[in-house]
C-alpha cells in the first residue's frame, strides 16, 4: 500500500496526493463547485503552480488559494489571532531601555 507523504508546493503543505470525482459526484455539482473542481484538478493532477492556475482560470492568486484551502487540498498556514507561531512570542523591544543617571524620581 502506497502511503501518502506530505509534500510542499508553492509554500503550502499538500493534504491530498491527487484529486478525483466520480461521475455521480460530477453530475451533482453546481457552477461554483465545478470551478472549484477545475482549480483543484489543475493544481494537484496537472501540478500547476497557483499563479499558473490563476492565470488559466482568469482568477486572482488569492481566490485560487482560498479555494485550495476551502477544499482541503493544502494546509492552512495562518496562525489563530492572538497566538504566536509555534508558541514563541516574537514581539519585544528592538533596543534595550536606556536609563539615565541624571533623572531620578524621589
Amino acid at each position: 500500500m502506497d502511503q501518502f507523504k506530505p509534500s510542499i508546493r508553492d509554500g503550502f503543505e499538500l493534504l491530498q496526493k491527487q484529486f478525483a470525482l466520480s461521475l455521480e459526484q460530477i453530475a451533482e455539482l453546481d457552477s461554483q463547485d465545478i470551478a472549484d473542481a477545475v482549480i483543484c484538478d489543475l493544481f494537484l493532477n496537472h501540478e500547476l503552480h497557483i499563479s499558473d492556475v490563476a492565470t488559466m482560470a482568469n482568477l486572482s492568486h488569492e481566490t485560487v488559494t482560498e479555494t485550495l484551502l476551502k477544499r482541503q487540498i493544502v494546509k492552512d498556514r495562518r496562525q489563530p489571532k492572538g497566538q504566536a507561531p509555534n508558541g514563541v512570542e516574537r514581539r519585544g523591544a528592538l533596543m534595550p531601555r536606556k536609563t539615565s543617571s541624571w533623572f531620578t524620581c524621589s
